[in-house]
């Protein structure tokens, strides 16, 4: 994260456009599964909303400049998905949205497999 903040702040806008506020496009080149029994759908979470979420400044407005979990971020994923902007702008939004949704479902009932998927975020 930090070479992405690093890279975001060397943007520079035109001399002539300096009155106006600077517009950032960043690129997310991390892939991860968008599966909800992997270990890493946290991180796949918090790269759909760097990509997806309009942000300002920092990334970290895109999950309300709170301290990074894995619970925050997939729920920052959800709330995003949820959205009229998200269904209007997230390519495939309503199977991410089912698929996070049953990622919820999944964790909220004590099962073995969360418990199992849990041991191996640890």
């Amino acid at each position: 994260m930090e070479r992405f903040e690093i890279l975001m702040g060397d943007i520079k806008t035109p001399s002539n456009r300096a009155s106006q506020q600077a517009h950032k496009a960043a690129r997310i080149f991390p892939t991860y599964s968008s599966n909800p029994k992997r270990s890493n759908f946290s991180l796949y979470c918090k790269y759909q909303l760097l990509r997806h979420k309009p942000w300002t400044i920092t990334p970290n407005n895109a999950w309300n400049n709170l301290e990074p979990s894995d619970d925050l971020l997939t729920n920052c994923w959800q709330e995003f998905l949820e959205t009229s902007y998200a269904q209007n702008h997230v390519p495939d939004w309503l199977d991410k949205l089912h698929n996070i949704l049953n990622h919820q479902e999944q964790c909220q009932e004590p099962n073995e497999l969360c418990y199992m998927y849990d041991a191996l975020e640890e």
